[in-house]
């Protein structure tokens, strides 16, 4: 909600003048009540726009001289001044002179309804003057220059098409609305002004014109027959007639103005000065909505200006339309007319009101499956929470667990009382303020969630908390002189009478005080930080410091609290009293306290709480419903403690100036207004309210609400304490008044007049509508008759409504009006000749709606006392009185004793906190010291029965929250409060116990126990501050899943069972308490429910301690050699009550260890080649681990971009005997590809990394990280010249030069160029080159350390390379062309090829694509010899109705059985409803191709959704079979993998048998996922309509087990491959980690045959920036791929990766990739599309049969595919050994390209062996 005090000096609207009171300032006689308004038929403006001449004249007479004559007058003038008065032309003068719609845009009203314009200004329609030159008769009214029209959608022109055909231009700024009009500039209507007929060409281009070229005007386009019927005029016969130019007249009955009464209105809350009774003018529409709907109709409304309308010539045949000038257009609905209208609206809300609370969900507490029903008494709780408007949330502990937490806002369905046992509104951290549920144990977030917020608000406005430091450090300051003052006049001023030779007899002392400060004795003995800056008062007495003191200043600290009261009063403006008590007058509010006031009062208001704070759920309000709540008056107080508690620099443990300031605040709200319009009461503050949704809410801003006050009531006090639309359809309203206490009655919720709905009549039907009229009344307040239904029948001849038009005739309408009122009762008008547009207002008006809303009252149960009081911030007890007693302040000569705990007194220098004792009494102390020690009474003793000895629960263990694996009992815990776990359990033979009792032996930091207590310091697990009385027990969470249990603690007095761990008592045997009480923490476990031990199965409970200090061994002596660390042996007993006389013992021992704690003192970074960075971190433990200690150091990458941060563990070694720097200071080192800012933490662990000596360091973020340049570079012949290529500088990388030369045979400098230009031409080197004559090459690269000052380091660095010989000019085919049929939108062009035959047999080929949605072409390719010798196409499939049309990936692939059965070719394709289908044909011969359409069968074998169809999608396929030298046979099996549409990866095996029919099974044996081979988010996909990344896959027929690859993008970006075999099983492993792949990145896989039959692979793809990338491998890569270190990088580094084979930027980003060449060729080269359309080949030279040299990069043809959408290559040609290869590509939509490449130039001969292994596609 807004923050709404106008002024810091009348806080929460203390100056808003009551509703009923707005005008008492306007004459009596021209008031308006409430429900009243004022009409008028127009208001004109003082000037019309146009030119004005100031003349100014003075005459001056002088008197008469002495002889009587007197002169003539003088005229005294000056030169005229000329004005010209500016009007609106294409737009209104202000945007906010249109104050609203009706209907409101996007809203509905039934057909009958006449839309209209409310303008916040009476003039506005009459600003221009329009000119009625032909005679238009206008009678009493005045012609305005604004109208409105409505027009159902078949009347304009809505798409952008016909205004592109008219001549308008949309790339050059002409925006089309969407709504019938254009918004163009003027001088476009010119040159259109043959086709459209506008006032804007009315006069010629020149001065004369009263606008510019470039003006913006908004044009709405007519039909010249439309705007002739609309403005034509009406013969004798009611007949239309078009009189040659447009008739305006009845746009004069059309607009009037009003007058009404501003108050009860949202608006006027926002408004600061909101007018007493604004006056608004409203335009209306000429026009209804269709008559003859029978369903909603989009209705579109203009405002449109009428100058010049009437002189607008459209006889001109070429016109082919009207404009019109649009100032504003908005669309609603027609709706029928039994639709609901806005009277049922709102009628129905009254239906639906109800207390603010969520809806209970029955699915909420539903059992999952295999679980029972949660018990009734479950239900009925969580139905009572939800009544009483809590609801569940999930919670984050500290710890980091998450859970349930119940939490309310400020707005709740019952009265709350202002009390929560345990939860005080007065926390100085914010500590303490979350309760658990009685009977749940579930935490309360409530009052905690409300604390935090106000102090989130007030620490975010910057003024405020400024305000609160200046207001606390003058109030603190004066206090403290005021106080000092007083203590130097008790004391008689001692301090000024010593006399010398008192001082220099104490010299001797002081100076051995002196020597006595420089010790540090005694400072290693404290236990904690705080202690040692923490002291009791005796001990702060004999500091050095303090012995040393003079001062006689000191004070008490009643005395302080009370100075701080009386300072702060008089800051807050009351009246107060001085250093002597005496009374002082007020004085004026100080700023800064007036700017806290204001804040906190408007928290009272619900002033700056965000609305998800105010309404927890959506259920709570649901749409078109009220519902009413009561203030919580306890979460507004935590609220503003919350924000009062900032700035507190003056208090550490009770904050004085926050209760002062809450005292005055409380003191203002109890105190009478003095001033302003709420004199003489006390400020209003709310307590009951409601919400109201609905789309009335957004039909009329300005909705009215009242609440009538009783009889008797001030006249100054507000009905509606507040109102505000939080939502443009929900409103709040607040009220200091509650149901149920006889001042609130009823609600009234009604419309503005100005927000009136205007209808023609009642009812408009096709042929009828029925008109009411009404009698005006005479007077306000006089009552008025019902109205006359009066129908009229289209069939007549109506003059009233033109039902063709859909218009309404004002004139005609005003005389059937007079006509039939004659004689009715009340009715009377002088003058009927001519009817103002005011009293046709009053006719055309809609009902106005009023809702009033009956208050029952309070029939709630369970209410405190307390709930009907006034709101009053706690204050809190005061630290120097007793709970309850109130503190008044007492005059100086009144004795105090101040009463608070030994441990507490200190004396701090930063302020009077504590008592500041006299330093000159000793007495005093030793008093303090005696009362300090007296013993306590505990308060409760624990029960002590000899009780059998069992090991129940079988499982009793605690860890520290960090050491989560950790069950040896053994903890390493710190100084400062550790998070303690307890884990429990039992198995189901045990039972379920009725309760279970943990006893833990506690220590207390005061050392105070209770008379005949062992002191706990040797025995204690825990470390407890205070005694036992004040001990704070600490706070206890259930972190169990189920939350079964109900935990509690408490302090108590008890003793450890006598048990012997070393050797315990058999089970059953008795066992005594030992015989030395202890105090003890004892924590109960219990069900939380009866009926819930019948559901659980067994016994396991885990439970944290939240915050608590363990009690850690004593220190030894520093040592600086590895020892085992000091230890504390404790115990802890389980009472597992079975029942109520079964009880048995067990007990744990524990081992208290310090822990070694790691803080990361520096990280030297330094980022090298490749992104790898180098990480040399030191750290310094708190004490020397034990022996065999190590160090884990975890590093976190932040990332950036598209990058997957990082996720590091690093485990170093043994940490050495000994550190290497002091003190214990130790270095590790570590390389990683970090690619970004990392932050570090370090642990410390045992040698087997599973104890964590101590918590994991605080995160270390370095900041100074050192970048070397990527100096990895890429030697290239392009276009038979040398290139240098390397990776460009990233905007995170320092920038850099690069200076190539050469050494050998000569010497060559070549000129430097930036890093960021990533490549240069080294043309001296473009001659050939050999191997004995290889060029020596030095790679420099220096930093430009000027642009990246504090960062560099001194370079340059030198690469030595040498340049690969030149390679041999590509022989290419003749480029040819191959006719096809044309290629449908987004599909793919895939290709396979088989040997046709047997072995010598030629290489056929055969491409296929979608030709269209439903259609598939095929091109045969067959090459013999190398030559191209047929070339054709084939028709393929057409899809049946039965089947989706093709989204457009599709996949050719062939498999059969043996010679004598039927083979199978295959085309699979994705549906464009996500489904997977495979169209096949039989033949005895996979090449035979003369089949028909016909001849195919499709089947579907995965559903719809089960395939990406963004950009066509992605599907790839493989085949193998069995394979021998006599003869070629189709492979036996396929597998068909596709992508899935939310990153899935899908795959399907295809079998063929002997004879048998295709058969589809899954991938998996046993698969439980179907189909699903990897889960959704596992691929990565780009926003739609993006294509995913592409598959590729290879078959091998090694085995058995026969295998396939399918390789593809992940999420995280990195290259991965599946692995599927024969034999069912599936795995996946990774290729290269973030390799940067584009987001609908080609990706192409190919064998390598190399020699002795080993197989190898490689794969290609495209970079985010364009580079060509690629991996291979070598070896059998079935059996030893295993991860990235199988594959061989490119031995250069692109875009900082080790992949690359082109610059970045070199190749489309929608290209295809293509594979060609093998290693019987010279070559292995990647086909790709540049960014430039043309084809290029990037080859690698094979060295040998395992290694490739550096790459090539060759132009195959500078015009490749000329559509930049339909990127597709496709290549055919031998499979295995030598020959050219034909690259396929589209040169247009039905003509396909052909290159033939061949690689085999200077290659070395492949053994035999080759020629048998298995083929691939």
């Amino acid at each position: 909600m807004q923050s709404y005090s106008r002024s810091h000096y009348y806080p929460a609207l203390g100056d808003r003048v009551p509703d009923r009171l707005l005008t008492a300032n306007v004459d009596s006689a021209d008031q308006l009540p409430p429900e009243a308004t004022r009409v008028w038929s127009f208001q004109e403006p003082a000037l019309l726009p146009g030119d004005y001449a100031l003349t100014v004249s003075q005459t001056v007479q002088l008197p008469a001289s002495t002889g009587g004559q007197v002169p003539p007058p003088e005229n005294l003038s000056i030169p005229d001044k000329l004005l010209h008065v500016l009007g609106p032309k294409f737009s209104l003068n202000d945007p906010a002179d249109l104050h609203s719609v009706h209907p409101a845009a996007g809203h509905s009203a039934p057909a009958r309804t006449l839309a209209h314009v409310v303008l916040g200004h009476p003039t506005v329609p009459w600003e221009r003057d329009v000119s009625t030159s032909g005679g238009q008769a206008v009678g009493f009214n005045r012609l305005p220059w604004l109208g409105v029209l409505s027009f159902t959608e078949d009347e304009l022109l809505l798409s952008d098409a016909p205004f592109e055909k008219l001549g308008f231009d949309l790339k050059d700024g002409d925006q089309p609305s969407g709504l019938g009009a254009i918004s163009t500039v003027a001088k476009r209507l010119d040159a259109l002004k043959a086709k459209i007929a506008s006032t804007l060409t009315l006069t010629p281009p020149g001065p004369d014109r009263d606008f510019a070229d470039d003006d913006k005007v908004s044009m709405l386009l007519l039909e010249p027959g439309l705007f002739k019927d609309m403005f034509s005029i009406y013969d004798a016969n009611n007949k239309r007639k078009w009189n040659e130019h447009a008739d305006l007249s009845r746009f004069a009955m059309l607009a009037h103005a009003l007058e009404t009464h501003g108050g009860f209105m949202a608006s006027t809350y926002a408004n600061k000065t909101p007018s007493p009774q604004p006056k608004f003018s409203v335009v209306m529409s000429a026009r209804t909505g269709p008559s003859n709907i029978s369903a909603p109709t989009r209705i579109i409304s203009h405002l449109i200006s009428l100058d010049g309308l009437e002189k607008l010539d459209i006889s001109n045949p070429a016109t082919e339309y009207v404009g019109l000038v649009s100032l504003q257009a908005w669309d609603w609905m027609a709706m029928p007319e039994e639709s609901v209208d806005f009277a049922a609206v709102m009628s129905s809300l009254g239906q639906t009101v109800k207390p603010l609370a969520a809806d209970y969900d029955d699915k909420l507490m539903a059992p999952r499956d295999g679980e029972q029903a949660p018990p009734d008494e479950a239900i009925s709780w969580i139905k009572a929470k939800f009544e009483a408007g809590f609801v569940l949330k999930r919670h984050t502990t500290m710890s980091g667990e998450q859970t349930q937490s119940l939490l309310r806002g400020p707005m709740v369905p019952l009265r709350s009382s202002t009390k929560v046992d345990g939860v005080k509104p007065f926390s100085l951290y914010g500590e303490g303020l979350e309760y658990v549920d009685k009977d749940t144990g579930i935490p309360v977030m409530s009052y905690k969630a409300a604390w935090a917020l106000g102090r989130s608000m007030v620490m975010a406005d910057r003024a405020l908390t400024s305000s609160f430091l200046r207001l606390r450090g003058r109030v603190h300051a004066e206090a403290v002189r005021r106080v000092k003052s007083k203590s130097l006049m008790k004391g008689g001023n001692k301090m000024f009478v010593n006399n010398p030779q008192d001082l220099l007899g104490s010299l001797e002392n002081v100076v051995d005080q002196l020597e006595k400060n420089h010790t540090t004795k005694g400072l290693w003995d404290l236990r904690s930080g705080a202690n040692r800056w923490t002291r009791s008062n005796d001990e702060a007495a004999s500091l050095p410091a303090r012995l040393l003191s003079s001062d006689s200043t000191s004070y008490t600290l009643t005395e302080y609290l009370d100075e701080v009261h009386l300072v702060m009063l008089q800051f807050f403006g009351f009246e107060s009293k001085d250093e002597a008590y005496q009374p002082t007058p007020a004085r004026p509010i100080d700023a800064d306290a007036a700017a806290i006031r204001a804040w906190a009062l408007d928290r009272l208001m619900l002033a700056g709480i965000p609305l998800h704070s105010l309404i927890l759920e959506p259920s709570m309000l649901p749409r078109e419903s009220i519902r009413t709540f009561f203030v919580d008056n306890c979460w507004i107080d935590f609220l503003v403690d919350g924000g009062l508690s900032v700035a507190n620099h003056y208090a550490r443990d009770d904050d004085a100036l926050r209760r002062a300031i809450k005292e005055c605040i409380n003191k203002y709200l109890d105190t009478p207004v003095a001033d302003g319009p709420s004199t003489g009461i006390k400020p209003q503050l709310p307590r009951w309210g409601f919400f109201m949704r609905s789309v009335a809410v957004s039909g009329c801003p300005d909705l009215k609400v009242e609440a009538p006050l009783p009889p008797g009531s001030p006249a100054n006090l507000k009905e509606v304490l507040y109102m505000q639309k939080l939502a443009p359809d929900v409103l709040v309203c607040l009220f200091d008044r509650c149901p149920g206490d006889g001042t609130l009655t009823k609600v009234i919720i009604a419309q503005p007049h100005h927000q009136q709905g205007y209808e023609l009549g009642g009812r408009l039907e096709a042929e009828k509508v029925e008109v009411y009229y009404r009698v005006v009344p005479k007077a306000i307040g006089q009552p008025a008759p019902d109205p006359k239904i009066v129908p009229f029948f289209a069939k007549d001849g109506t003059a009233v409504y033109d039902f063709k038009t859909r218009t309404i005739r004002p004139d005609a309408y005003m005389t059937k009006y007079f006509a039939s009122m004659q004689g009715s009762q009340g009715f009377e008008w002088p003058d009927q000749s001519k009817p103002p547009s005011s009293l046709l207002a009053t006719q055309l008006w809609s009902t106005n709606l009023r809702l009033e809303l009956t208050v029952k009252g309070d029939q709630q149960k369970g209410v405190g006392d307390d709930a009907s009081k006034p709101l009053r911030f706690s204050t809190g007890c005061r630290p120097d009185q007793k709970p309850g007693v109130i503190k008044t302040t007492q005059p100086p000569n009144t004795p105090t004793t101040p009463s608070r705990a030994p441990p507490s007194k200190v004396s701090l220098p930063t302020g009077p906190r504590r008592q500041i004792l006299q330093v000159n009494s000793p007495s005093v102390f030793s008093a303090e010291q005696a009362t300090s020690k007296s013993a306590e009474t505990i308060i409760e003793k624990l029960q002590q029965d000899v009780l059998p000895h069992q090991q129940l629960p079988a499982q009793a263990n605690c860890k520290l929250i960090y050491e989560p694996g950790n069950n040896t009992n053994s903890l390493y815990a710190t100084s400062s409060p550790n998070d303690l776990v307890f884990q429990l359990s039992a198995d189901a033979s045990s039972g379920i116990p009725r309760e279970v009792e943990v006893r833990i032996p506690i220590a207390l930091s005061s050392n105070v126990y209770p008379p005949g207590v062992k002191n706990g310091s040797s025995q204690g697990f825990l470390m407890l501050e205070g005694t036992a009385n004040t001990a704070h027990v600490p706070v206890i969470e259930d972190t169990s899943v189920d939350r079964y249990w109900k935990m509690t603690g408490r302090i108590a007095q008890g003793s450890l069972y006598d048990i012997n761990t070393a050797s315990p008592p058999s089970a059953g045997l008795p066992v005594p308490p030992q015989a030395d009480p202890i105090v003890m923490l004892a924590i109960s476990i219990k069900p939380r429910f009866s009926s819930l031990p019948s559901l659980i199965k067994a016994f396991n409970v885990s439970l944290l301690l939240r915050k608590v200090n363990l009690n850690l061994p004593p220190e030894n002596a520093p040592s600086t050699t590895r020892q085992q660390l000091p230890s504390r042996a404790v115990r802890f007993d389980v009472l597992w009550h079975q029942s109520q006389t079964a009880t048995s013992v067990r007990t744990t021992d524990v081992v208290i260890r310090p822990a070694v704690v790691a803080t990361i003192a520096s990280v030297k970074s330094v980022i090298g080649q490749g992104d790898i960075e180098r990480l040399t971190m030191r750290f310094a433990l708190s004490c020397l681990p034990p022996p065999g200690a190590q160090v884990r150091v975890k590093v976190i990458g932040l990332g950036y971009g598209d990058d997957i941060p990082l996720n590091e563990r690093i485990y170093k070694p043994s940490l050495p005997e000994t550190p290497v720097d002091n003190p214990f200071v130790f270095e590790c080192t570590q390389d990683l590809r970090t690619q970004g800012p990392v932050r570090i933490t370090a642990t410390v662990t045992d040698n087997a990394w599973m104890t964590a000596f101590g918590p994991e360091s605080a995160e270390y973020f370095p900041l100074k990280r050192v970048y070397k340049p990527n100096l990895n570079v890429i030697l290239c012949w392009k276009d038979n010249k040398m290139h240098l290529f390397w990776a460009p500088t990233r905007q995170d990388q320092v920038p850099f030069n690069v200076t190539p030369q050469t050494t050998r045979p000569k010497r060559i400098e070549y000129a430097t160029v930036p890093g960021t230009q990533g490549y240069c031409e080294l043309p001296d080197l473009a001659g050939p080159q050999s191997a004995a004559t290889a060029t020596e090459m030095h790679f420099i690269a220096t930093f430009q350390s000027d642009k990246s000052p504090g960062r560099c380091i001194p370079y340059p660095d030198y690469i030595h390379v040498s340049l690969p010989p030149t390679p041999p000019p590509l022989p290419f085919t003749t480029r040819r062309s191959v006719p096809g049929t044309p290629f449908a939108a987004n599909s793919q062009l895939s290709s396979m090829t088989y040997l046709r035959g047997q072995v010598n047999a030629a290489w056929d080929s055969e491409l296929w694509y979608c030709s269209g949605s439903r259609n598939f072409t095929g091109v045969r390719v067959r090459r013999d010899e190398g030559q191209l010798i047929e070339g054709g196409d084939q028709n393929g499939p057409a899809i049946s109705a039965n089947f989706a049309d093709c989204a457009g990936a599709l996949v050719p692939f062939y498999v059969g059985s043996r010679p004598d059965s039927s083979n199978y070719f295959m085309i699979a394709w994705v549906g464009s409803d996500g489904s997977v289908s495979v169209s096949f044909r039989q033949n005895r011969q996979v090449y035979f191709l003369d089949d028909k359409p016909e001849d195919w069968t499709t089947l579907n074998i995965a559903p719809a959704g089960s395939a990406s169809v963004a950009g066509g999608g992605s599907i790839d396929a493989s085949a193998l079979g069995e394979v021998d030298d006599g003869d070629r046979k189709p492979p036996s099996e396929a597998v068909l993998w596709w992508v899935g549409p939310r990153g899935e990866l899908y795959g399907r095996r295809c079998r063929v048998g002997n004879g048998q029919q295709p058969e589809w099974v899954p991938l998996k044996n046993n698969s439980t996922t179907g189909d699903m081979i990897k889960p959704a988010g596992s691929l990565r996909m780009p926003p739609s309509p993006s294509p995913p990344s592409k598959l590729a896959q290879i078959a091998a027929a090694f085995g058995p087990p026969r295998t396939w690859l399918v390789f593809w993008i992940s999420s995280a970006g990195d290259l991965m491959f599946t692995q599927s075999k024969t034999d069912g099983s599936v795995r996946e492993n990774m290729v290269a980690r973030r390799v940067r792949a584009g987001p609908s990145t080609a990706l192409v896989a190919r064998y390598h045959v190399v020699r002795n039959g080993k197989m190898g692979m490689s794969v290609a793809w495209v970079s985010e920036d364009g580079a060509v990338y690629n991996v291979y491998t070598a070896g059998n890569p079935w059996d030893d791929i295993q991860g990235p270190e199988k594959w061989i990088q490119v031995s250069a580094s692109l875009s900082g990766t080790g992949y690359g084979l082109t610059t970045p930027g070199a190749a489309h980003p929608a290209t295809d990739l293509c594979i060609i060449g093998g290693p019987a060729d010279a070559s292995l080269g990647v086909v790709f599309v540049g960014v430039d359309g043309s084809l290029n080949v990037v080859t690698r030279r094979w060295v040998d049969e395992w290694q490739m040299d550096s790459s090539s990069w060759s132009v195959l043809a500078t015009k490749g595919p000329q559509k930049g959408a339909r990127l597709r290559l496709a290549v055919a040609g031998p499979a295995l050994g030598r020959g050219v290869t034909d690259v396929f590509f589209w040169i247009d939509d039905n003509k396909l390209g052909q290159l033939g490449v061949d690689l085999s130039a200077t290659g070395y001969e492949p053994s035999k062996e080759a020629y048998s292994s298995p083929r691939f596609r």
